[in-house]
């Protein structure tokens, strides 16, 4: 099996099908470090007017068995990586590929301001360093904006100059510097921005009153869903009783999702304004009176099956396993029965369930034991005050 032939093929043919990108890459290339160049067009007829040219390297791996990753380590050679921050970055993509004949492509924007963190992170004597690839997206709209995104940066970052976050923050607060960054999206509408930011990796700006841009962070390792969550000040109902006064909405890697209390996300199709496939996510997470509030809303939701919005019918339940519904009503059981051992013997500061251990769990059950007069044991299928459902 010929891994390198078909790593190039598998790339060539799915850049070819994106608008406005023309892969140029060579099979056996024996140019070092690069395997070729995709030309980025402002047009899909391959007109050389303003187009721009991003250097590539593929790479491939061989895999027995095919697995649902959304990223995939590979070593990379530290002189390929001196190479390509002499040349202002490089796209570079693994493909890995089965027994079954069939590939995965992932891919790994390095641009001067990665590059020079991974050799100030390298001591001299490293050889090859370890470099998380992420899945290449599915939509050819996404790859475009990947290798846009790239050309931007590498302008950005043509100095080659990089900052700590430390130095960055230092700046903003004597007025030097103001944070920036940038997005590929079609359109400036609100609802449009929420989603790239939560869906596409971005670096962060310090941009000086020059007008200089020097790089001090990006988002590919961060967590910025709550950058894009709103609260909605309407009251959410089950069979015409109120269980919260709001609820929250916004976006999570691209993907639109309702918020209701500490612990069940929903995810929405805006367009079909219906659940996605039908499920929920559920996780009880916070402290006993949040996880109780949280847990009766889903027994009720249980039994009556809709989801009301300021009155306003807006989703209805789909099916739960029999295992889910019977461990997350003993779960509720649980917290009823936490609750009133607290009470019962004086406590009134509200439980963190989130920092409990083993042997605290244990004490908990002596306590609902000597409340209750008698001996409870739960030695089997004892139920979990850190229930969830979830999609697998």
């Amino acid at each position: 099996m010929h891994i390198e032939g078909i790593s190039v093929a598998t790339v060539q043919k799915r850049i070819s099908c994106c608008w406005g990108l023309k892969p140029f890459i060579k099979d056996g290339d024996k140019e070092p470090s690069w395997d070729g160049n995709i030309y980025v067009y402002n047009n899909d007829e391959g007109k050389k007017d303003g187009a721009r040219r991003v250097p590539v390297q593929v790479k491939g791996k061989k895999r027995n068995i095919k697995q649902a990753n959304d990223f995939l380590n590979h070593q990379v050679y530290i002189s390929d990586i001196r190479n390509y921050l002499n040349d202002g970055g490089v796209i570079y993509f693994v493909v890995a590929v089965y027994d079954d004949q069939t590939e995965q492509i992932f891919y790994k924007s390095l641009l001067p301001y990665d590059l020079e963190n991974i050799l100030n992170k390298t001591d001299t004597a490293t050889k090859t360093k370890t470099i998380k690839f992420l899945k290449l997206p599915d939509s050819a709209k996404d790859i475009r904006k990947i290798f846009l995104s790239f050309i931007n940066d590498k302008d950005l970052q043509a100095s080659k100059k990089i900052w700590t976050p430390e130095k960055a923050m230092e700046a903003f607060k004597k007025g030097n510097a103001n944070e920036v960054f940038y997005l590929q999206t079609e359109s400036m509408d609100m609802c449009s921005i929420s989603r790239e930011i939560t869906k596409q990796s971005f670096y962060l700006y310090a941009k000086t009153p020059e007008g200089f841009h020097i790089p001090f962070g990006n988002t590919e390792n961060c967590t910025v869903v709550m950058m894009t969550r709103e609260k909605m000040e309407l009251p959410i109902f089950i069979d015409n009783v109120k269980h919260y006064n709001c609820f929250y909405h916004g976006y999570e890697n691209g993907k639109y999702y309702i918020y209701i209390g500490n612990a069940l996300k929903i995810p929405f199709n805006i367009e079909k304004k219906k659940i996605e496939n039908g499920k929920i996510n559920f996780r009880l997470a916070g402290t006993l009176t949040q996880r109780l509030k949280d847990s009766n809303f889903m027994v009720s939701l249980l039994e009556h099956k809709e989801i009301h919005i300021n009155n306003s019918k807006c989703f209805t339940l789909g099916e739960i396993s029999l295992r889910d519904t019977n461990l997350l009503k003993n779960t509720n059981l649980l917290l009823n029965k936490t609750k009133y051992a607290l009470e019962y013997f004086g406590v009134s500061v509200d439980l963190n369930l989130d920092k409990v251990t083993e042997k605290d769990c244990n004490s908990i059950n002596a306590l609902i034991n000597a409340s209750e007069g008698n001996e409870i044991c739960f030695k089997n299928n004892q139920p979990d005050i850190f229930y969830y459902i979830q999609d697998k």
